[in-house]
């Protein structure tokens, strides 16, 4: 968790396909971004969410653990 906004890292000019669509964990908004790096030609996610004064970032890092990321935040509930 940081205090600070980490979706500066994540905007459009540096990812093709990228994609942003707005995420419920439980009463938390989040953004899940996803494309591929243009630095590293890489596929990556995000899942970014405001909880209070601060922000939580998620990264898995390869297909399998993205797949199994996205399998645990459809049943994830957060409690501020």
């Amino acid at each position: 968790m940081t205090p600070t906004d980490p979706s500066l890292d994540w905007q459009p000019q540096y990812f093709n396909d990228y994609q942003s669509e707005p995420y419920r964990l439980g009463e938390v908004t989040a953004a899940r971004i996803s494309g591929i790096s243009k630095e590293g030609l890489n596929p990556e996610v995000v899942v970014i969410a405001k909880i209070g004064a601060w922000y939580l970032t998620a990264l898995p890092s390869e297909p399998e653990s993205t797949r199994i990321f996205d399998q645990i935040l459809s049943s994830f509930k957060l409690i501020e």
